[in-house]
């Protein structure tokens, strides 16, 4: 059985007529179980890339394959193996938050009660239970990150692709995100995730991929890149009310 979950190959995507590079020659692999970080500035690619392997943009040259398969040419099953997280406006706005939660799992095939009983569990855990049935377009953007972040984890999906799924988030919703990423990867699930912040990153993937300017430029685990990046990084201390505090090393 191939435990290759992506096989990135030499892929590139252009705009403007190849006048603008979001993603130039990026070849990697995913194996199954493990935890991938993709890091780089905004503007790096990162979003573009992400699409690609779900299907949603076609490249516009080399390839990606889901279990050896083309993406493109199995969109259907990508669609049904693959919880996606995007950074793009909530698409479930009219709902409220538990129907959001609660249809998204009866999608992926769960029982009605089943799919219930989980829409719920997930707003305790991100401690909005009190918001179940309000409608997301008038919830704020922490709020809507939480729900959208609870669409991606209900039910038991074998690949999460996560999209700077902690933005907007205080330190204690951050903890839980990663704690709940973690607990679905031990469950057995492959976890792609975006993100900018390599001292939160490290606590949870197995590798990272750095990209700048639509190029791969490393990828290995979070410890051997440290030994060969430049010292100069930037270290960012935000104070919360209350005593709380958040830190990260950012590139």
């Amino acid at each position: 059985m191939n435990n290759t979950v992506y096989d990135v190959q030499q892929v590139c995507q252009t705009y403007n007529k190849g006048k603008i590079k979001a993603n130039e020659d990026i070849s990697f692999r995913i194996s199954e179980g493990e935890i991938l970080g993709i890091l780089g500035p905004n503007g790096a690619g990162k979003t573009t890339l992400m699409k690609l392997m779900v299907g949603h943009l076609k490249p516009t040259s080399g390839r990606i394959l889901f279990y050896g398969e083309d993406v493109g040419a199995i969109t259907k099953k990508v669609a049904g193996s693959v919880a996606y997280f995007s950074q793009e406006p909530h698409v479930l706005h009219a709902l409220k938050a538990w129907e959001a939660l609660a249809y998204t799992g009866r999608l992926r095939g769960m029982a009605k009660r089943e799919a219930e009983n989980e829409a719920e569990a997930l707003l305790e855990q991100f401690g909005i239970a009190e918001l179940r049935d309000k409608p997301l377009k008038k919830m704020s953007g922490g709020q809507k990150r939480l729900i959208g972040i609870g669409t991606a984890l209900i039910g038991e999906s074998p690949v999460l692709i996560l999209d700077e799924p902690t933005n907007e988030l205080d330190p204690q919703n951050r903890r839980l995100i990663w704690s709940l990423i973690k607990e679905k990867n031990r469950a057995g699930a492959t976890v792609l995730l975006v993100t900018h912040n390599i001292l939160e990153a490290e606590q949870v993937v197995d590798r990272v991929a750095v990209i700048n300017c639509g190029r791969l430029l490393a990828i290995d685990s979070v410890g051997k890149l440290k030994q060969r990046v430049d010292q100069r990084l930037k270290f960012e201390l935000a104070l919360e009310p209350g005593g709380e505090r958040s830190g990260g090393i950012r590139v």
